[in-house]
């Protein structure tokens, strides 16, 4: 007999049959004192009034235990795993959520409950000031104990991937499509690093759902609900992540916004942000503060494991570097000029926490 958990999964794989339709048969069921498979089964379903006749005709035309064991069978073979709220590793901050998923789809590590989960997101279009600060931010908040949940898109979502695994941290990642596709299509080696990291990818979508635009506010909800607090660093007047901030504010969570430079187009999402009465976060202090994990910015980190610099200088090209960079790129990302990088970069050298490789600069420390 097919489980619940496996047939929900089969349910929303179904044309037209999405999270309301499959909360509607959930709780009839329950409320009929039925298990969901014997409701579904046993065409018990076919009596509800909420759910319309063409949506009740394509589940009664796809009960067919063949299709279900194939879409079983394609779920083991790309190592898709079916997550629900009753499983342990169902994301504990969207369980009192009225619009949370009630499947999930999930590759990789198990998800990690016990790291205090921050979500880190913001514009596809990443500034070299947006890179710096979202792995700086990213490398506190990991240090300070958090996991890092983002959306998985290019841009500060990837950075603030790739930050939190460079600092040896758990992140999650929820995408905005099916497993068995890839936004953008150059993306794959993106999660593919994450897999190898020990990253969680997960998805409310069943795998064959390919990316669409509304997909992704769907996605948004997700993020903002399964983290204890939404920090938007650089997002322009109509990004995705005020979306993502907006959830978080109406699930009660706390939002911050990176300041940005003020004549950056990517600065004025976040200035709305700020001033619709989100706190404004200038290191990962003001975050732990504002959930609550510490009661005084100024202590931030105090477990902080970093080596000892000769100058703020070569304190910041040493955090700007997650493993490796090329030279040109760790101009731009910090700002020096040639001869000042260079005199950072050797000094570093020197003592023995970087090395030049050819255009690379390589993080020893």
């Amino acid at each position: 007999m097919t489980s619940d958990a496996v047939l929900m999964a089969y349910l929303v794989s179904l044309p037209g049959i999405g999270r309301r339709t499959l909360e509607v048969l959930s709780r009839s069921a329950t409320d009929q004192g039925f298990f969901l498979s014997d409701y579904i089964f046993g065409k018990e379903f076919l009596s509800i009034e909420r759910v319309t006749e063409t949506k009740k005709q394509t589940i009664a035309s796809s009960l067919d235990s063949g299709l279900i064991e194939r879409f079983q069978d394609h779920l083991e073979t790309k190592s898709i795993r079916i997550i629900t709220p009753q499983d342990e590793e169902y994301p504990e901050l969207l369980q009192p959520l009225e619009d949370k998923p009630l499947v999930l789809f999930a590759r990789g590590e198990v998800h990690q409950q016990h790291n205090l989960p921050i979500a880190v997101v913001g514009t596809r279009r990443m500034t070299a000031y947006g890179k710096k600060a979202t792995t700086t931010l990213v490398r506190d908040l990991v240090t300070a104990g958090c996991s890092i949940i983002s959306g998985c898109m290019y841009g500060v979502d990837t950075a603030a991937h790739t930050a939190c695994l460079s600092a040896d941290g758990y992140t999650a990642a929820v995408l905005g499509y099916g497993f068995d596709h890839c936004y953008p299509a150059s993306h794959r080696r993106v999660l593919d690093k994450l897999l190898e990291g020990g990253a969680t990818l997960l998805s409310e979508f069943a795998p064959a759902v390919a990316p669409q635009p509304g997909n992704f506010p769907v996605r948004n909800r997700i993020v903002a609900g399964m983290s204890a607090a939404t920090v938007v660093v650089e997002a322009a007047e109509k990004s995705g992540s005020l979306i993502t901030a907006q959830f978080a504010l109406e699930y009660g969570r706390s939002v911050g916004a990176v300041s940005g430079p003020i004549h950056s187009p990517y600065a004025v999402g976040t200035q709305h942000l700020v001033n619709q009465g989100a706190k404004l976060i200038l290191s990962a202090a003001d975050i732990l503060e504002d959930v609550g994990v510490i009661s005084d910015a100024n202590t931030l980190l105090t477990q902080s494991k970093e080596p000892e610099f000769h100058s703020a200088g070569e304190r910041e090209v040493w955090h700007a570097i997650p493993e490796q960079m090329l030279f040109d790129e760790l101009l731009e990302t910090t700002g020096f000029s040639v001869s000042e990088l260079t005199v950072f970069v050797s000094t570093l050298e020197l003592r023995g926490l970087v090395r030049r490789a050819g255009v690379m600069v390589e993080k020893c420390a």
